[in-house]
């Protein structure tokens, strides 16, 4: 299984995200890991719905980590220098909340919401961000990012092999 697989690889990468997002998407050149197909992330992601971590990933996670919070996608999927991140191509998971229009035409599929939609204490506003230089350093990076995608980044990568597009599903997952 790709999972297996990965795990014997685990040396060669910190994160693999295995799980479908719903947005268009820039990732670098295809990378074969012990037989599976995988893509680095060039791009902030979202939907941590299924990943795979190594050792020395989670080690730098942890060292990363801070007292005040950042949302689970941010925090796992913000690329860093020393931040060896990848896709598999095509996803082998998905959020089912990701693919409410395949989830629709299946009657056997019963889609709840999570917690998070039904416990608004959860979702409280007031956890701690940050002090104003950290949520003001994040930001103007997040704008730097976004002005050097517009202007050449999107040139550059396709330059380089890589793709910018909807992450692929695997068949099992197109056909629920």
């Amino acid at each position: 299984s790709a999972l297996s697989r990965l795990f014997e690889a685990a040396n060669d990468f910190d994160l693999v995200k295995m799980d479908h997002s719903p947005a268009s998407l820039p990732f670098g050149p295809i990378s074969r890991v012990n037989g599976i197909d995988l893509r680095s992330i060039q791009k902030r992601v979202t939907s941590a719905g299924a990943y795979v971590v190594s050792r020395s990933g989670l080690e730098k996670l942890i060292a990363r980590s801070e007292e005040y919070g950042d949302t689970l996608d941010d925090f796992l999927y913000t690329p860093h220098k020393e931040w060896q991140m990848f896709q598999i191509f095509p996803a082998v998971s998905a959020q089912l909340v990701h693919l409410e229009e395949l989830v629709k035409q299946q009657s056997h599929i019963n889609l709840r919401m999570g917690e998070r939609e039904l416990d608004p204490q959860i979702n409280a506003t007031d956890l701690p961000r940050g002090p104003a230089w950290f949520r003001i350093r994040k930001e103007l990076r997040r704008l730097g990012s976004r002005l050097s995608w517009k202007f050449w980044g999107k040139w550059m990568l396709q330059r380089k092999g890589g793709y910018y597009g909807y992450i692929p599903m695997s068949e099992d997952l197109k056909n629920l």
